[in-house]
């Protein structure tokens, strides 16, 4: 069976995870290039790269249509398809459209798409655009499995390594005091992985990835603390956090997604954890505290 991976996590730390499993065997000795990551080393567009099952190829960029997205599905070999990354951007469900289009005519018979928690078409911010990629993917008329994580727990030091783990120690949000089951990205990855080897036992599943427990970013700041020596803060900049993002130069429609995840942070709407890794993989979550680690050595 032909399968594609249309990932639009806005993590790449996910999509180097699903690389790292094909490299030690279990979908394939052929890793593409990093996804997300273009041949020059930057930042790729979505579209440009993508994640892939058995035997696949790295999907290059620029041989199909002018965004890469055919030259993505049609770069395979073996006996999987490989899929786009769409990741932060204004209207990411119309490049999951298109990849799940350009899917369709390769002749993919099955789906996985990563997606996030409240995905809905009729959920306020990001999480329409993430609804509306679902839709897409499950009115394709092929096979599908959706993987919905809840906040990576690699965030606070992607996204901020330079204050974490310099700087003045700290990272900064907005999320007073809410807790959040943060899913660690091999965990993401592993259930991604799953259901590329295994697409008929997935078939018509979504699963919402967490961690084992909610914890507030306070305590992520105290783990933080413990596992690089010094003390690390949290710095919670509440109803200004939107504002500051843009004072800063963040785009206003960027800034909107970051302060609506801070908004799902703070109203505890991502605070319960779910047994989707034990059913799916059959082993416990990765503790939040191990996850950490792994995120401070990779940006260091």
């Amino acid at each position: 069976m032909d399968v594609a991976v249309v990932v639009a996590a806005d993590d790449a730390h996910v999509d180097g995870d699903v690389a790292a499993e094909r490299q030690a065997g279990q979908l394939g000795e052929r890793a593409g290039e990093r996804p997300g990551v273009g041949a020059d080393g930057e930042r790729a567009r979505p579209g440009e790269r993508a994640v892939g099952g058995a035997g696949a190829a790295a999907g290059g960029g620029g041989d199909g249509d002018e965004d890469g997205v055919d030259g993505g599905v049609e770069g395979v070999v073996g006996e999987a398809e490989d899929g786009v990354e769409a990741g932060v951007e204004e209207h990411s469900a119309a490049y999951v459209e298109r990849a799940v289009a350009a899917a369709r005519s390769a002749g993919v018979q099955h789906l996985v798409r990563s997606s996030a928690l409240g995905a809905d078409p009729e959920a306020p911010g990001v999480g329409r655009d993430h609804g509306l990629g679902e839709a897409a993917v499950k009115g394709s008329g092929l096979g599908w499995t959706v993987v919905r994580p809840s906040f990576f727990a690699d965030n606070p030091v992607s996204y901020q390594a330079v204050t974490v783990l310099g700087g003045d120690g700290a990272f900064y949000g907005a999320s007073g005091g809410g807790r959040v089951a943060y899913a660690a990205s091999r965990d993401i990855a592993a259930v991604a992985v799953a259901a590329l080897l295994h697409p008929e036992a997935h078939a018509g599943q979504t699963y919402a990835i967490t961690g084992a427990e909610a914890v507030t970013d306070e305590q992520v700041a105290a783990l933080l603390s413990e596992i690089v020596g010094r003390p690390i803060r949290y710095v919670d900049l509440g109803a200004g956090y939107g504002d500051g993002l843009r004072s800063q130069g963040t785009p206003g429609w960027m800034a909107d997604h970051l302060a609506f995840f801070e908004a799902v942070k703070a109203n505890g709407w991502a605070a319960a954890p779910t047994d989707a890794v034990q059913r799916v993989l059959g082993r416990p979550p990765t503790p939040l505290r191990d996850a950490l680690a792994e995120a401070v050595a990779r940006a260091r």
